[in-house]
C-alpha cells in the first residue's frame, strides 16, 4: 500500500494522485485498487462517485473504494452501486466511549526468555514427560519458535510457540497485584497452561496433539508503568455494517521516548494487530 501515490492517466499521458494504492499480483497480473477518501460536514453525493468512475477507469484501476467520514446519499449509493464503487465510512467514536475502551495506566517488563517446550495431554488426559520429550525434539527439527504451528481448536486460527507463551505470561501477570510483580522468582523454571481444557493443538507424526501449556526457564528483569491516553477511535464500515475498529493512544515507551500505540481489530476474524511508533522506528 502507498499513500499518497501518483499514477499515469491513461488518457491525457499526465500523472494524477490518489489517496492511496494498493497493487498485487494475480498469477502474473497486477492489480490495482485505488482508494479515495473525503473528510466532509455532509453526505457524499452521486457527483463524487462519477468522478470516481472516471478517475478508476482513466488510470487503470480494477477497484474504487471511497471513503468518507460524514456518509453517502440515497444516490449515491445507487450509482456506487451500478459503478461497482466500494463505498466505506469512518466514524469517529465520541471521547466518552474511548474511556470506556481504554485504560489509562498500563506496564511493561523486561526479561529472557530460554528453553521454552510445549507440554501435552496424553490420550488418558494427564501429562506425560517422556511424549513431551519426544515431540519437543520433533517439532524443533522441523520448525522455529516463531512458526505458526499451533492451531486454535476454537477457530482453527493458528500462533507461535512464542506468541503462546508471551499470552500465558501476559495473562498470569496481568492478574498479578502491582507490587507483587518486582517480588516475582528469578530463575525459576515455570510450567504455565491455560484454564480448562485443552485451547489449542499442534500437528506431529502426523497426528494433532493437545497443548495444554508451555515450560520454560524465565528472568524477570524489572517493571516499568506507563500512562495511556486514548487520542483517537473509529469504525470503519461499509453500508451493511462494520468492519472494524480503530484505537489510538499515546504513550510513553521504556526507553522513555513519546510513542503511539494503535490497535486495529478486524470484526470478521476477531483479530487484532497492535503497532507501536515512536521518531525512530515502527514496531508490530
Amino acid at each position: 500500500m502507498k499513500s499518497p501515490d501518483r499514477l499515469l492517466d491513461l488518457v491525457t499521458r499526465k500523472h494524477r494522485e490518489v489517496d492511496a494504492s494498493i497493487r498485487y499480483k494475480v498469477g502474473t497480473t497486477e492489480i490495482l485498487i485505488i482508494i479515495e477518501c473525503r473528510e466532509r460536514a455532509k453526505n457524499q453525493d452521486s457527483v463524487w462517485i462519477e468522478q470516481l468512475a472516471t478517475k478508476q477507469r482513466h488510470v487503470g484501476a480494477a477497484k474504487c473504494i471511497a471513503v468518507t467520514s460524514s456518509g453517502f446519499t440515497a444516490p449515491a449509493i445507487a450509482k456506487a452501486n451500478s459503478l461497482g464503487i466500494e463505498l466505506r465510512h469512518i466514524k469517529k467514536i465520541d471521547d466518552d466511549v474511548i474511556l470506556k475502551w481504554a485504560p489509562l495506566r498500563t506496564w511493561s517488563y523486561h526479561y529472557t526468555l530460554e528453553s521454552p517446550s510445549l507440554a501435552f495431554l496424553d490420550a488418558n488426559g494427564e501429562y506425560s514427560p517422556d511424549r513431551d520429550e519426544e515431540l519437543n525434539v520433533a517439532l524443533a527439527e522441523k520448525h522455529y519458535l516463531e512458526d505458526r504451528i499451533l492451531i486454535s481448536k476454537e477457530t482453527s486460527s493458528s500462533i507461535s510457540v512464542t506468541d503462546y507463551i508471551l499470552d500465558l505470561v501476559n495473562r498470569a501477570i496481568s492478574e498479578m497485584p502491582v507490587e507483587k510483580r518486582q517480588f516475582i522468582p528469578m530463575n525459576k523454571p515455570l510450567l504455565m497452561s491455560f484454564a480448562g481444557s485443552p485451547q489449542y493443538c499442534v500437528e506431529c507424526f502426523d497426528t494433532l496433539h493437545d497443548v495444554s501449556g508451555a515450560a520454560f526457564w524465565i528472568t524477570f528483569k524489572n517493571f516499568v508503568e506507563h500512562s495511556l491516553k486514548p487520542t483517537a477511535a473509529y469504525t470503519y464500515s461499509n453500508e451493511v455494517q462494520e468492519l472494524a475498529l480503530g484505537l489510538e493512544l499515546d504513550t510513553i515507551l521504556h526507553d522513555g521516548t513519546a510513542g503511539k500505540l494503535t490497535v486495529y481489530t478486524d470484526l470478521a476474524s476477531k483479530r487484532s494487530r497492535v503497532t507501536v511508533t515512536d521518531s525512530k522506528k515502527t514496531q508490530s
